[in-house]
């Protein structure tokens, strides 16, 4: 009987520290995509050419972004800037899924029109 007890506690005990350890991760990661904006900016001479940016300041290193421009194109980076031609106008819904090394990803989205 105490055998059985010990190992429910022992089981308690792991799942309790587990469960914690997910929650400060999930927190961490709500935390730091506050510190995180999408800059644009359509290029001077093709207005369809716009260069996206990450503006991070948290604590952690940005790892890698994998950009879904909206128009059915996807590129992954490892900077914070990328840039991108939209072959015709439209109101595209940008997301950016931001890889904190070591520590998590979210996703910022952007709505952006292009003329």
């Amino acid at each position: 009987m105490r055998i059985k007890f010990f190992a429910v506690l022992s089981l308690i005990l792991i799942a309790m520290t587990s469960c914690k350890d997910v929650l400060e991760d999930i927190t961490d990661c709500v935390g730091e995509s506050a510190f995180t904006t999408m800059k644009h900016e359509a290029s001077a001479s093709n207005a369809r050419e716009v260069t996206f940016t990450i503006a991070y300041i948290g604590s952690h290193t940005v790892s890698s972004v994998d950009w879904d421009f909206g128009d059915g194109s996807t590129q992954n980076v490892k900077g914070l800037t990328v840039t991108h031609t939209y072959s015709a106008p439209e109101t595209a819904n940008v997301s950016a899924n931001v890889h904190l090394a070591d520590v998590c990803s979210f996703e910022i989205k952007k709505s952006v029109t292009i003329p």
